[in-house]
């Protein structure tokens, strides 16, 4: 989850806050981190390319680098203050991370890129309506490499009003006991419920354009993907895969 150029941005706050609380509020995010790490090369010694998509606080290209000493990434995001975050996380790394700030919804950044091995997005997407994120897959299609790879976590839309409301109770819990092992209190859960969140509860707020599930495996196939798959689903958050043959 991060901050995107558009008309309708959160702020400076909004991200200070998440760079503070966002273990505590993306579920389960160790089993998302060893998820997409599964999907990356066995081989721990292989150059790849990744390109992070709305890289947040640098938690996902962290990983990738310490597991893959001969990889590289591109960490892209609309907010500065995100990018600056992630330098700071990363210093470590700065000869292997190249830094970009972009438009989410504008299509031409993936036109600009050499041709990558891997995509990968953690909690942004759902900021794409359901044209944009088809668009956004047949792009990411064309710029990856024979055998690349997409891989995508992010806020799935219910099918139906029971399902929203077994997402949105199961967010709540999640947030409610990862803020009690992460923090000994609730105060990442009281931010959570405070600032309303949880958008399946309150699902009018304009950044947010979460799609169905079924949509996007339609769509990534629809593209040219091979073996799309859900590899993980809870709390109303997927990730989705397809191989580029």
């Amino acid at each position: 989850m991060s901050e995107y150029n558009s008309d309708e941005q959160w702020s400076n706050t909004d991200s200070a806050f998440f760079l503070e609380y966002g273990q505590a509020l993306i579920p389960d995010r160790d089993k998302l981190e060893q998820i997409f790490i599964d999907l990356l090369p066995r081989n721990t010694q292989e150059a790849f390319t990744v390109v992070d998509i709305c890289v947040g606080g640098g938690w996902l290209t962290e990983a990738i680098l310490t597991r893959y000493p001969r990889s590289t990434v591109i960490a892209l995001d609309g907010s500065e203050s995100m990018l600056e975050a992630t330098r700071n996380r990363l210093a470590s790394y700065q000869d292997r991370v190249t830094y970009k700030t972009f438009d989410l919804h504008q299509s031409n950044w993936v036109d600009q890129l050499e041709p990558v091995d891997y995509f990968v997005s953690s909690l942004a997407l759902h900021h794409l309506d359901d044209r944009g994120k088809e668009a956004l897959f047949q792009r990411l299609y064309s710029a990856l490499k024979p055998e690349g790879r997409v891989i995508i976590a992010d806020l799935i839309k219910p099918n139906s009003e029971s399902s929203r409301l077994i997402a949105a109770r199961e967010w709540d819990e999640i947030v409610k006991e990862q803020s009690e092992q992460l923090y000994g209190n609730l105060e990442a859960y009281d931010f959570f419920q405070r600032e309303r969140w949880n958008l399946f509860y309150y699902p009018d707020d304009p950044i947010d354009k979460p799609s169905r599930l079924l949509d996007q495996i339609g769509w990534l196939s629809k593209a040219g993907f091979n073996h799309v798959e859900v590899l993980y689903y809870r709390a109303g958050h997927a990730l989705i895969s397809g191989l580029k043959v």
